[in-house]
């Protein structure tokens, strides 16, 4: 039997350690090497592992547990160099990429592309951990096909393109001028970006005073680059900036403010969740001179609220005169 090369397709698999050749085992709640005596054909099921491909071109990991329930290889919010792979029932997303020698990959999360799954040495039930250099073979893995899930064979994944297609978006609240040219993060990231999609929105930066004048959202792809888009492009003003970074499990999940002469957002406030929990922020409102809080805020203008089915995943909008005048929402039309 031969390693798997090229994309991981979704499938069941022995997933072995290039250096050590033990393969990954589900401990009670963590992720270790282990090994099986010479010549056994019939491996035990905590060896094999079913990976499915995501939409976003990500993956999941996982196996199940003694009581049958299925787990998933997960991580903390925040991963550092030599946590483990813990073992849960929550889903997450990792990264799956060949290296530059065919048939090993390196494994990471979407939120530290510079940590990998790793095994410190060729001990038995060693664990596995988050190591930060890719080119170590003892940090690669390799990949053995064991079974084709016959859903997938039935279920092709979703294109860049059927994945856009299937986003919704909101109407512009603020300029809806259509003769000003609009802007759309979902559908320009994808065209530039040839085979990729949006993973999640890593972090927004408000730039407002009297009025939001200039929004700048950090996005992950599912390659597991990065890419920033600032609406305006130019930033000509000497103004408050708040930067709200999101955690790998968090979620722009509503968006509300008010609306000036019916072209000017005069203000906004993000609800972000988190999906591990359902525990949800507010942050803001920006705008609306909150920036200077010497002046008295005053609850002027045109309400509005958007509360999508599913997460939203980039913004829309118009500027004019390099200023953010309009903004709308794509987002996913559920959670799951």
């Amino acid at each position: 039997m031969s390693g798997q090369t090229g994309i991981i397709p979704t499938g069941v698999y022995t997933v072995t350690n290039a250096r050590y050749q033990n393969n990954l085992e589900l401990t009670d709640n963590h992720l270790a090497g282990n090994t099986i005596a010479l010549g056994t054909t019939l491996l035990p099921s905590n060896m094999l592992w079913k990976v499915t491909q995501l939409a976003n071109r990500n993956y999941t990991i996982q196996n199940d547990d003694a009581s049958g329930l299925p787990v998933y290889a997960s991580a903390d919010a925040r991963i550092a160099a030599g946590n483990a792979v813990a073992a849960t029932l929550s889903r997450y997303q990792w990264v799956i990429r060949e290296t530059g020698i065919k048939g090993k990959y390196v494994i990471y999360s979407t939120s530290t592309p510079d940590l990998y799954w790793g095994l410190k040495d060729d001990g038995l039930g060693t664990q596995v951990t988050m190591q930060p250099v890719p080119t170590n073979d003892s940090n690669q893995w390799i990949f053995d096909l064991r079974e084709v899930p016959q859903e997938e064979l039935l279920s092709p994944l979703k294109s860049p393109v059927d994945w856009l297609a299937g986003l919704g978006q909101s109407r512009t609240y603020g300029l809806t001028d259509t003769s000003i040219p609009d802007f759309n993060d979902a559908d320009e990231i994808v065209k530039a970006n040839p085979g990729v999609t949006i993973t999640r929105i890593m972090g927004i930066t408000v730039q407002h005073y009297a009025f939001v004048l200039r929004i700048r959202i950090t996005y992950l792809l599912s390659d597991g680059s990065k890419v920033i888009k600032s609406h305006p492009e130019e930033d000509e003003y000497d103004m408050a900036r708040d930067y709200i970074e999101f955690s790998p499990t968090e979620v722009l999940a509503g968006v509300s403010g008010r609306l000036l002469d019916g072209h000017r957002v005069d203000e906004i406030s993000l609800r972000i969740k988190d999906t591990l929990d359902s525990k949800e922020r507010v942050l803001g409102p920006f705008g609306n001179l909150k920036a200077a809080s010497w002046l008295p805020y005053v609850a002027d203008g045109l309400e509005f609220e958007f509360s999508p089915p599913g997460p939203i995943i980039a913004f829309g909008g118009r500027c004019k005169k390099k200023r953010l005048k309009g903004i709308s929402f794509v987002h996913y039309q559920t959670y799951e």
